[in-house]
């Protein structure tokens, strides 16, 4: 969409009559339920411990 195209005043109405918040709160809601998801790996990988084997030692 080309904004120079169109007058201001229509291009003004079309920003005030968008989407509104919808699509924005359901995208936070998602990266929400991401970052849980993220967080629970994490914490998965944390609980497996500390590697003891003699050639984890190894640089």
């Amino acid at each position: 969409m080309s904004f120079a195209a169109l007058p201001p005043e229509l291009n003004s109405a079309q920003i005030y009559a968008g989407a509104g918040t919808g699509p924005l709160l359901s995208a936070a809601a998602s990266w929400d339920g991401l970052a849980a998801e993220w967080s629970a790996g994490a914490r998965s990988f944390s609980a497996t411990g500390v590697l003891t084997h003699p050639l984890s030692q190894m640089s």
